[in-house]
């Protein structure tokens, strides 16, 4: 074939592939001698095609190449560099390739590549040297509904991107030092779409291009874009409606997954409805992990279940059998299931416990505890218990899955106890002090660092109050700076908001109240290692700061200049210390300040 015959040849079938489609007419004048472009694609807004109803129009480039290897999903075609800033001066254009079997002229296969302002101002970018480049082509698609959207998606964003290609291109790169406050894509084509399957057809067939969205809302082209290795296997969206039973309303919404096996509808954390292309469904129900996120769906499913296994989506019945359920579809079962979530909802209410209790590594042993909590808590009844040792009042930390709570127990005769929360109980701790003198202590001095960072049921409020209710004994701000440097190491192993309110909150109360009881320099170093892990110091810290470089002990000055960040000042105090002394230091909070 000579290359006349080629050109026809090629022509030919690019406009045989496209009218198949109702919306796509091709103009494309063969051995035409325009420069660059071979001719048009018109997009019309419906299937008439009347001149007042097109849409755009569409810049092709076609070349045609003998080559029996059809096998090929991709392939490479060189383009003149002049081409393509020809190119871009117009949009873009949809560079065709048509293989054509040299022995068989009639077997044909066809290439393409979107060249977009934004892809063509990349290439160019990065080529600026040379006379020519290889194009990358994949495969055409024969689907009209996926040729509908890939020309309307080129139309739709080679007008989003000329008036910035090729020099106000944004990289990802460049977003963090920008005004960006988002990316979205253009995806109003894909309405053109009527099924799930097609959607993901097309969504994995083309190219979506990323914008950055500035503050004044303007859609800004980046280097963002996905590429034919990529592929999209799922895609959410939000629906807010009501799903209700009987007309009770039991949730606001519900998110719709798409697959390419279908739609599955998800209602709360433990259901879902699967819908697929033919229209089947199954429901599934797989109760949520945690109490919190499935106690909502249980009370749902057992109504549902009593309602005859129906319920409604915008007032839509649905009714359901049950699969791959790992919950007995046994109604008792189910209220039993759900009085048990609902007495551990009021269990850790009353212990102020937020976490959620793990439900997939609850044990056997595990729910017997729980179980003497609610008639311990719940129901304040004495319970029959095992309890070492032979003290009337003992501390203990439960261990139940996730949650460790700390209790009070109070014998009251053989095998017979009272449990209370430790943290509101009214009793006051006696301990002895250096000298071996009991004094009347709060009880929450008995807790460790490690209680701070792993109890589950600590009540904040309470604590600052019981060293308040001691405060006409001069020795309880001492006590409560050692109880509160154990809490402030406690909150940088594991940051904890409501354990550092309580640390400002007893470090403000000392500063204020304890008077000539605690040296002025330990309460501005501890005031102000507290500061240093919210902020930057202001003037006028840093000015107190100095003052305590140059009058106070060596501790304090250690102290302080460790919280200006004098390292070299740092050394020469702290090696000034005891080797006895560097050990206790390097057990304070601030030392993690002198480690940094």
């Amino acid at each position: 074939m000579d290359k006349k015959n080629i050109e026809s040849a090629a022509i030919s079938e690019i406009k045989d592939s496209i009218l198949s489609c109702d919306i796509l007419s091709p103009y494309i004048s063969e051995n035409d001698k325009e420069p660059s472009w071979d001719g048009f694609i018109y997009i019309y807004k419906d299937k008439a095609r009347k001149k007042e109803n097109i849409q755009g129009r569409v810049a092709i480039q076609v070349k045609g190449e003998t080559n029996s290897d059809f096998t090929q999903s991709e392939i490479s075609h060189p383009a003149d560099i002049s081409d393509l800033k020809n190119y871009l001066k117009e949009n873009g254009v949809i560079y065709f390739v048509v293989y054509i079997n040299k022995r068989n002229p009639r077997q044909r296969k066809v290439y393409y590549e979107t060249l977009t302002p934004v892809k063509l101002a990349l290439k160019l970018r990065s080529n600026e040297n040379t006379t020519s480049l290889n194009i990358k082509l994949r495969e055409f698609p024969n689907e009209p509904e996926i040729q509908k959207v890939l020309f309307l998606n080129f139309l739709k964003d080679s007008r989003q991107q000329v008036s910035y290609a090729p020099h106000n291109i944004i990289s990802i790169d460049e977003v963090k030092q920008s005004n960006i406050r988002g990316f979205t894509y253009l995806p109003e084509n894909y309405k053109v779409l009527n099924t799930t399957q097609n959607l993901f057809n097309v969504l994995n067939r083309n190219e979506i291009y990323f914008y950055a969205s500035d503050n004044n809302k303007n859609l800004i082209p980046t280097d963002l874009f996905t590429s034919s290795q990529w592929k999209l296997n799922v895609m959410d969206t939000v629906d807010n409606c009501p799903i209700s039973i009987n007309e009770k309303i039991y949730y606001n919404g519900f998110k719709r997954v798409f697959s390419e096996k279908g739609m599955t509808i998800h209602i709360g954390n433990s259901m879902s409805l699967s819908i697929n292309e033919q229209g089947g469904s199954k429901f599934d129900f797989k109760l949520a992990s945690s109490v919190r996120k499935s106690i909502a769906d249980l009370a749902f499913f057992v109504e549902t279940v009593k309602n005859g296994n129906k319920f409604s989506i915008k007032g839509k019945d649905f009714t359901f059998s049950i699969v791959n359920s790992t919950i007995e579809d046994h109604l008792a079962f189910l209220e039993d299931k759900l009085t048990f979530l609902n007495k551990v909802i009021d269990l850790f209410t009353i212990l102020n416990i937020y976490e959620d209790l793990d439900l997939e590594i609850l044990s056997t042993e595990d729910q017997i505890y729980l179980d003497i909590l609610f008639k311990a808590i719940l129901d304040k009844e004495n319970v029959n218990v095992n309890v070492e040792g032979n003290d009337n009042t003992s501390v203990t930390n439960l261990k139940i899955a996730n949650i460790l709570i700390k209790l009070i127990i109070f014998k009251n005769g053989t095998d017979s106890y009272t449990i209370k929360d430790f943290f509101s109980s009214d009793l006051q701790a006696m301990l002895p002090n250096d000298n071996g003198d009991m004094r009347i202590m709060s009880p929450f001095s008995i807790m460790e660092k490690e209680d701070y960072m792993n109890i589950s049921n600590i009540n904040y409020e309470v604590i600052l109050n019981s060293y308040k209710s001691l405060s006409h004994f001069d020795y309880i701000y001492q006590i409560a700076i050692i109880d509160m440097l154990k809490m402030l190491s406690a909150y940088d192993n594991k940051p904890n908001a409501k354990l550092f309110k309580l640390i400002k909150d007893i470090s403000n109360w000392i500063f204020e109240e304890s008077k000539d009881n605690v040296p002025m320099e330990i309460k501005l170093l501890n005031s102000f290692q507290i500061i240093k892990r919210e902020r930057d110091f202001n003037d006028e810290e840093k000015a107190q700061l100095v003052e305590l470089t140059e009058n106070s002990n060596i501790e304090c000055k250690l102290g302080a200049n460790i919280l200006l960040g004098y390292k070299e000042a740092s050394n020469i105090y702290f090696n000034k210390l005891t080797d006895e002394q560097q050990e206790v230091f390097k057990s304070f909070p601030i030392y993690k300040f002198y480690e940094e």
